[in-house]
């Protein structure tokens, strides 16, 4: 059985909404995924999703390195 703590919770309370994410570049949230120390924000940019990556108490968001696929099964 896998262990709650070493899995990635999905948020999908903020769905929808239109954040800004860089110059003038805006997306759709489509959910954050938190895990241990970091989160990442999964938007919707003209019809392609993009990943963004952060420790878990910041706002200071930078494009994702990598996306587990747990993530991936989970959109």
């Amino acid at each position: 059985m896998e262990n709650e703590l070493n899995t990635w919770i999905k948020d999908t309370k903020d769905k929808g909404l239109k954040i800004q994410l860089h110059d003038n570049v805006y997306g759709t949230l489509i959910a954050i995924f938190r895990k241990d120390t970091k989160k990442i924000c999964v938007c919707e940019v003209d019809n392609t999703y993009t990943f963004y990556e952060a420790e878990i108490n910041s706002t200071d968001w930078k494009s994702a390195t990598y996306i587990p696929v747990e993530i991936l099964k989970n959109l």
